[in-house]
């Protein structure tokens, strides 16, 4: 990354600017998918497995200031009152909301 900026003949530090900003934030949102799908391993093992059964991983994608953030997360599904639901405790415990498609 670094060689291609700096092998170039002549560069403006605005470029420089950009070129470092969009190398952050796509490190940045390398990092937050790492902690999200490690967290989400921690769940999967500290959860109430009689209440929650696993029902396998799926795919999100979230929108950061950094960029978007594609992360796996596992859906479990939970009887309550009679009805059975599908859940992903990773998003319910950290507030992420789902897009709604209509």
């Amino acid at each position: 990354m670094f060689e291609e900026i700096v092998t170039e003949e002549e560069i403006k530090f605005n470029n420089l600017e950009k070129k470092i900003f969009k190398f952050v934030c796509n490190f940045g949102c390398l990092i937050i998918k790492l902690i999200l799908e490690s967290y989400g391993r921690k769940i999967m093992k500290a959860r109430d497995t009689k209440k929650y059964r696993h029902k396998g991983l799926r795919k999100n994608t979230i929108k950061t200031v950094m960029g978007e953030v594609e992360y796996v997360r596992a859906m479990y599904e939970v009887e309550e009152e009679g009805i059975k639901k599908r859940v992903y405790l990773l998003d319910e415990k950290l507030h992420i909301m789902m897009k709604i498609e209509m």
